[in-house]
């Protein structure tokens, strides 16, 4: 079963409890009146963005069910949270991990097996695409017409400034031969240097950790124009603005 916002909820709570260095702010309310919550987990003594930059550590930002019928990014999120407060974690002595488990709220509780039913599971179904006003989160970001999408740029992007953002999603069904795939910017007014490290160092890097040390092959997010003739092409979506990776890339 996939997690409820009160779920949610409860377990950034817990995590607050087991750790007093973790902190929550409430970057958003949504339309139907959900806080959502940003979990701050950094170096003892980060308490806020000027905190962070002065430790001279990056700042990583992950967040996950922008489509709430994606589950799977949710639970992952909470599972690295949960990673993050035990005594073993080096991630917080190398770096400010900023996480926002969920953020279409209004979404994640439409849950229904009606929804997204060619996949497989969980078994009490899943969210919606769409917040509560009927709008894609990941297609506004140029707009800002949803509570959720101007909280997440003035709270988080803005105020905060990640280094590296991560944006989880889940696709369910694709016709392709890998367990995992990803998408760097395609933004052309990006940085040339960091597009190059991006497609040339880091998921080189990432595809090669998974492969030798999970063993799951990776490769650039994208569907065959037609499932039963592959050789026609394939096809990933477009550069514009509106999409959350090429917004911040």
């Amino acid at each position: 079963m996939t997690s409820r916002y009160e779920d949610v909820m409860a377990f950034v709570s817990a995590i607050q409890r087991a750790d007093p260095d973790i902190r929550i702010e409430i970057f958003a309310t949504t339309s139907e009146g959900r806080a959502l919550p940003l979990v701050i987990a950094g170096p003892p003594g980060v308490v806020d963005p000027r905190t962070a930059h002065a430790t001279g550590l990056p700042v990583v930002f992950i967040m996950a069910n922008i489509h709430a019928g994606e589950v799977e990014g949710k639970e992952a999120a909470q599972m690295l949270l949960r990673d993050l407060v035990s005594t073993s974690s080096k991630l917080r002595g190398e770096m400010t991990v900023l996480v926002a488990p969920i953020y279409n709220a209004d979404g994640n509780e439409k849950i229904s097996t009606d929804n997204r039913k060619t996949q497989n599971g969980p078994p009490n179904g899943v969210g919606v695409r769409e917040n509560a006003q009927g709008l894609d989160l990941n297609r506004d970001y140029m707009k800002l017409e949803s509570p959720e999408a101007r909280g997440l740029v003035a709270n988080v992007l803005n105020r905060w400034d990640p280094l590296l953002t991560v944006d989880l999603h889940t696709t369910n069904g694709s016709f392709h031969g890998y367990a995992l795939t990803y998408s760097p910017t395609l933004n052309p007014n990006a940085s040339s240097d960091l597009i190059d490290f991006e497609r040339d160092t880091l998921l080189p890097h990432i595809r090669e950790q998974m492969r030798s040390k999970h063993n799951h092959e990776t490769y650039y997010y994208g569907n065959f124009l037609s499932q039963l003739t592959p050789e026609k092409g394939w096809y990933t979506f477009d550069s514009r603005p509106r999409f959350g990776n090429n917004y911040v890339g």
